[in-house]
């Protein structure tokens, strides 16, 4: 039996007996892109079907919260938050917590404006602006999301300078660094704008888009 067939296998005889609880430690890690997809899809249909409520263990926060209703992010044997998926995915409590879940910008920034729930922070000479009752002069730790993060060719102005690019195939990163120090990444087209070491690009941040948290 191939590796897919056998974990159906195993899940319909782990449903057999007709148990009250799944437990499922990394079902579909061992498994190549398309054959793990298609069992993900199958596990879905089978929840609509089948009412026995299942534990779920992943280190891929795409399946988790594909295959989830409720998240439980654990970090060195604790667990460090659970709610609905939605709230945990888009209001991570800490920075590690937002590190766990995919936020590859976590930032150094101070508070310049706050107001009605709404700060504005500076990062590196990046005004960005989160939900948070930090007050103006606070040091913080500010997420970003690489999708929230939109870099176009500068033509020598701008306020950063290209560091790299991470080309996957299906997906391409930019890493830069802005012109206070720091490196920030950016989600780019593949086969967009031609991106040159060395070359300035301008960095814009989606609007309420970051995470903050105290510095501390």
């Amino acid at each position: 039996l191939s590796g897919g067939q056998q974990q159906r296998v195993a899940l319909g005889r782990a449903l057999a007996p007709g148990p009250s609880l799944l437990l499922l430690d990394e079902p579909f890690s061992a498994l190549d892109a398309p054959t793990r997809a298609a069992l993900a899809e199958d596990f879905l249909a089978l929840q609509a079907t089948v009412d026995v409520p299942a534990v779920l263990v992943t280190h891929d926060v795409a399946e988790a919260y594909a295959l989830a209703e409720h998240l439980v992010v654990l970090g060195a044997g604790s667990v460090l938050q659970h709610g609905s998926k939605a709230a945990v995915f888009h209001h991570p409590a800490t920075p590690e917590v937002a590190s766990l879940l995919g936020v590859r910008n976590l930032l150094p920034g101070t508070v310049v404006e706050s107001r009605d729930g709404t700060a504005t922070l500076d990062v590196g000479g990046l005004a960005v602006t989160a939900e948070s009752t930090l007050r103006p002069g606070e040091g913080a730790v500010v997420g970003l999301r690489e999708h929230h993060v939109r870099a176009t060719p500068a033509d020598g102005l701008g306020n950063a300078t290209l560091v790299r690019e991470v080309d996957r195939g299906i997906a391409l990163s930019l890493v830069l660094r802005l012109d206070g120090g720091a490196e920030i990444r950016a989600a780019a087209l593949v086969g967009g704008p031609a991106a040159i070491t060395g070359s300035r690009w301008e960095v814009t941040v989606s609007a309420a888009a970051a995470h903050a948290w105290p510095a501390e």
